[in-house]
């Protein structure tokens, strides 16, 4: 699967993140009814309005939206029908990398704490492999956990 996104700053930190279709094999796929918009901000000790969550802050959303899919998914696979699944995500910034400064520092999550609390009809056993499935064989996992190479090219466009 191959997947999109546009975003379109609005001022400040502020930004709007814009989805649309995706492709399975080259195909396209729901390129017309499918259009998701999401807003980002930067918290107001950043100088910004605080109006959505940070992007880092989206970036544990996404985790733990993974997390709880593929948790999911391996239920369904298994015919165990879950009553509550809840998965708790936490992660560090260091501001003195995230600002240039401090060289030393590294920018980004050092690292990421997950709990998931999970319940259903099946035995605790079955359960905690079913999470275990979940964070094991999530895709935003690995790519946090086994990085991914991401490339820039920059188009400058000429302001009137």
């Amino acid at each position: 699967m191959k997947f999109r996104c546009q975003t379109h700053w609005q001022n400040g930190a502020r930004a709007f993140h814009r989805f649309s279709g995706y492709h399975i094999d080259g195909n396209a796929v729901h390129e017309d009814g499918r259009r998701f918009v999401v807003l980002s901000d930067e918290p107001l000790e950043f100088g910004a309005s605080d109006a959505a969550p940070a992007p880092a802050e989206q970036l544990l959303g996404a985790l733990a939206g993974c997390i709880a899919a593929t948790t999911n998914a391996f239920a369904s696979l298994e015919h165990i029908r879950l009553t509550q699944l809840v998965v708790n995500v936490e992660g560090n910034l260091n501001l003195q990398g995230m600002f240039a400064l401090q060289d030393t520092v590294p920018i980004g999550f050092k690292n990421i704490q997950v709990k998931v609390a999970i319940s259903g009809a099946a035995s605790e056993d079955a359960l905690g492999k079913l999470a275990e499935s979940g964070f094991q064989y999530s895709p935003v996992r690995n790519t946090l956990n086994h990085g991914v190479e991401v490339k820039l090219r920059v188009k400058l466009e000429a302001t009137g």
